[in-house]
């Protein structure tokens, strides 16, 4: 009996992971070829979103954080790492997107872990867990907005 849950405990890791670099090579490849355009360095002009401010935000320490008051750990725990991919990359825009696409591809696969305790198949997690990757909620997961990366770390 434990080495069947074992197995399948295995299983969940890998398809887990599976999920997480997969969807995260999508949103990836959607963000980084917006980002080779203008349109992140315009307010409202993607789905109403300040990407601009958001760009900013999670990549240059001395900006002026004008929305703090309303996401103080979006700005707190993710700029650090924004200023270390943005050295790494040296590019603000590859830094942002990979910060968005990570917490996108992150919920997708806790939302699969999460499905899988449920007492889902692992077959019928993966498949529940990719309609919410492709789902408008996470599906823009390559737009650098404080929700996608701000609701892995408030709720």
């Amino acid at each position: 009996m434990g080495g069947n849950r074992d197995r399948r405990r295995g299983r969940g890791t890998i398809a887990a992971a599976a999920l997480f670099l997969g969807f995260g090579a999508i949103y990836l490849v959607f963000g980084l070829t917006l980002a080779a355009t203008t349109v992140f360095h315009y307010n409202d002009a993607l789905f109403g979103a300040d990407s601009d401010r958001v760009l900013w935000d999670l990549t240059v320490r001395g900006c002026a954080h004008v929305r703090t008051a309303f996401h103080p750990l979006f700005l707190l725990l993710l700029n650090p790492l924004g200023l270390l991919l943005t050295a790494v990359f040296r590019s603000h825009e590859a830094a942002a997107v990979t910060l968005t696409a990570a917490a996108g591809a992150g919920w997708v696969a806790l939302t699969f872990r999460f499905l899988l305790k449920a007492g889902l198949t692992t077959a019928g997690a993966a498949l529940y867990a990719s309609i919410l990757g492709f789902s408008a909620g996470r599906g823009f997961s390559w737009l650098p907005k404080p929700l996608i990366t701000g609701t892995l770390l408030s709720r």
